[in-house]
């Protein structure tokens, strides 16, 4: 089944923290999410954690939500803090080898 990124709010059911992500992953048909991430907390469990909410990443240019024509980076959508590296450790897709690069 093909999945689509999209951006994703967390929360940890362990210690309440919670995050956002521009690298939450969705089954395309119905925003599904399809994999999670584990909270960064050292005293939390190693289980991946799905969002509990998504959104279509929007374009930073044009404002659209899907399907823009722009020319633009993909760095450069909503939230995205493009000096703040993906954390790679945390991330159920990257632990299966599955790139996060793109949407």
């Amino acid at each position: 089944m093909s999945t689509r990124r999209r951006y994703g709010y967390f929360s940890c059911p362990k210690c309440k923290r919670g995050w956002e992500s521009a690298h939450a992953w969705c089954y395309e048909d119905t925003d599904e999410p399809s994999s999670g991430q584990q909270c960064q907390n050292p005293g939390c469990p190693k289980d991946y954690i799905k969002p509990y909410k998504v959104e279509r990443l929007k374009c930073p240019k044009c404002g659209s939500n899907d399907g823009c024509l722009c020319d633009h980076d993909d760095d450069d959508e909503r939230h995205n803090d493009p000096e703040k590296p993906h954390r790679s450790d945390l991330c159920e897709r990257c632990s299966k080898g599955q790139t996060c690069k793109f949407r």
